[in-house]
């Protein structure tokens, strides 16, 4: 906890202050901000949600306010970040919206000022926002929202505190549109009885329908999961029952139940292991085509004074905790996402809701360390709420008439098309547009009929031949030959 380290750090400092290089880098961290948002609707209220990853320099800066700005005369009315806050004094990180502004700060520390408080809010990990702003009627084209990390000045004076500014863009969301040629009109040639007819139909502006799946179902289900227990694979099905507390390591409750319903849930222990570190862990492999969001509701309990951590790892194919299961009590190329606090001697019941953006064709890994003395219980961690979400393209299904290509009748065939938008399957959201084929048939034929006197036919490999009218006719111009059978 950091203001242990203080303590331990003190002497050393007093000694190497005047090293500027050292103490610079020291009391720095860096930050990124990224967003599954792209977009935004003008005239509305939008829903704008940024991930938030800091990396502190040893312990020393952390962050102590995560700020958005969004354009002027935008209206934020709500916003939802991180639970708990690692405030290593304790206590919660303040939120507060005003106009176009939402902020998430450490008490005493005030926005935009060198004033550091020393103990930041925001240690190492990722914090998910998720934030509802109204958008004026007249706004348009690409918008700007400036997310900016203010340091919390460690080392004293308090003075030194790191601001790194973020730009992110999004574009306006031209509303979903479905365009139909026109009426379409064909005069035939003599004889002939249809008209090939090629035609397109399109969509224009932002066209998308959200699929969502609640619960452990699909890709999520249990059966799907690749189970890990110190660096050892117990492969697809649940693992043997350890020294780690009543119940297996891994049980999943009435998987498929309700997505609100209590019993459908996780619940994961960590693994005992004396005298060293211990990990419990899952991962999907999700194989989905479009990028995916996850999100859930989780709760820790470690009863016990213990190092531990809950975390979350988000990988694809190439790069998944599967690939570095022999480093599981390390952190393989950041890998893991801490979603607890590392506090030694303090038992933790803690709660959040957590927000994954994967990547398509990406994994899902959750994992529970800790460190127990025997006969003492371990980490349990309950996944409850657990929800995916993919936005694929709406694209246009036809319902009525004939696709394009086809050969088309005389006579009037009407082709109606359908785009699925919100909500899904019910033809309330849907955007439809139709149009006619009109062929005509030949409009001025002859009165009276001219036979061939003789017809030569080769017969086919069955012996047969199709004789039509238009091998007996002759002369012309006839209606469609079909018209004289």
């Amino acid at each position: 906890m950091k203001r242990k380290i203080f303590t331990s750090l003190k002497s050393l400092l007093a000694g190497v202050l005047f090293l500027s290089s050292w103490s610079v880098a020291m009391a720095s961290y860096t930050a990124t901000v990224t967003t599954s948002t792209t977009n935004y609707t003008a005239g509305v209220a939008n829903t704008f949600n940024f991930s938030v990853q800091v990396t502190t320099n040893g312990t020393v800066e952390y962050v102590d306010n995560i700020v958005f700005t969004f354009p002027a005369g935008w209206t934020v009315t709500a916003g939802t970040g991180p639970s708990p806050f690692n405030f290593c004094g304790g206590g919660q990180g303040n939120y507060a919206a005003a106009g176009n502004i939402v902020s998430w700060t450490t008490p005493g520390h005030a926005l935009g000022t060198q004033n550091g408080t020393g103990c930041g809010a925001f240690d190492s990990g990722t914090y998910n926002f998720a934030i509802t702003v109204t958008a004026p009627a007249n706004a348009s084209g690409p918008i700007t929202v400036t997310a900016r990390t203010e340091g919390d000045g460690w080392p004293s004076p308090l003075t030194d505190a790191q601001i790194s500014s973020f730009p992110l863009q999004f574009a306006q969301l031209v509303p979903c549109g479905l365009v139909c040629p026109g009426n379409l009109n064909y005069n035939l040639d003599p004889g002939a009885c249809s008209q090939v007819v090629n035609y397109d139909v399109f969509t224009t502006g932002v066209c998308q329908i959200v699929s969502q799946t609640c619960g452990f179902v699909g890709s999520l289900a249990p059966n799907e999961v690749d189970f890990w227990q110190v660096g050892i694979t117990a492969g697809n099905g649940l693992p043997p029952q350890g020294n780690s507390g009543s119940g297996p390591h891994v049980l999943f409750d009435d998987a498929g139940a309700a997505c609100a319903a209590a019993a459908d849930r996780l619940t994961l222990r960590s693994v005992l292991q004396v005298g060293g570190f211990c990990f419990n862990g899952v991962e999907w492999d999700l194989n989905n085509a479009a990028a995916t969001t996850v999100q859930f509701d989780w709760n820790y309990n470690q009863p016990v004074s213990s190092w531990d951590r809950f975390a979350v790892g988000i990988g694809t194919d190439a790069n998944h905790f599967g690939n570095n299961n022999n480093n599981f009590c390390v952190n393989p190329n950041g890998y893991w996402i801490p979603l607890t606090n590392q506090l030694i001697g303090v038992p933790q019941n803690v709660s959040g809701t957590y927000v994954a953006n994967i990547p398509a064709q990406g994994w899902l890994s959750l994992a529970a360390w800790t460190q127990v003395q025997t006969g003492q219980q371990a980490a349990t961690i309950t996944i409850t709420n657990i929800t995916s979400t993919q936005i694929v393209p709406a694209v246009p299904v036809q319902y009525s008439g004939l696709p394009s290509g086809s050969e088309f009748p005389i006579g009037t065939t009407t082709n109606c098309y359908r785009v699925d938008l919100a909500p899904a399957n019910n033809p309330a959201g849907d955007l439809t547009c139709c149009f006619n084929v009109n062929v005509v048939e030949f409009p001025n034929p002859i009165a009276s009929l001219v036979c061939n006197d003789l017809v030569y036919v080769s017969l086919d490999e069955d012996c047969s031949y199709c004789l039509g009218a238009d091998g007996v006719l002759e002369g012309g111009p006839y209606h469609c030959y079909d018209d004289y059978i």
